[in-house]
């Protein structure tokens, strides 16, 4: 997470990284990050934790092909998937909103939304354990319980 972090460009676009920061290297680093997450949930060998696995895997096979697409609506627009590229070419444009951009904007925040486990996906206040998706992953992390 911390080379997905040095990789996008948020207060500068002349980084370290910048030769390292593309969209699909970037996307390629969340979902492995999913994936160890998710066997690490596994691991502890219980149905619950198991059971949030697959359901975090579930939710992450639907938000990144979204987010795919996110940002390759808007490396069309900059003829390149360079996340440095993107923001600089996208950064010196004029100030118009472009229907491309727009729904890719409210795609975003779907993607959003259900990567941080927020209400319309999932209920991380929920005492339920039919209706927990992220929270299922965390409680089981301390192993099984021993006699």
């Amino acid at each position: 997470m911390l080379v997905a972090c040095a990789i996008v460009p948020t207060l500068s676009t002349d980084l370290p990284m910048s030769t390292a920061a593309d969209a699909i290297a970037l996307v390629g680093l969340l979902a492995l990050a999913r994936v160890f997450v998710s066997l690490a949930a596994m691991d502890v060998g219980t149905a619950f934790g198991t059971m949030g696995a697959r359901r975090e895997m579930l939710v992450g096979f639907l938000a990144e092909p979204a987010l795919l697409m996110v940002l390759f609506s808007a490396s069309l627009i900059s003829q390149s998937t360079s996340l440095t590229t993107m923001v600089e070419s996208l950064a010196h444009r004029e100030l118009a909103i472009d229907p491309v951009l727009a729904f890719a904007g409210v795609a975003f925040t779907m993607v959003s939304l259900a990567e941080n486990a927020r209400v319309p996906v999932d209920n991380p206040t929920t005492h339920l354990e039919l209706t927990m998706i992220h929270e299922a992953l965390i409680l089981e992390y301390s192993g099984r319980h021993r006699r």
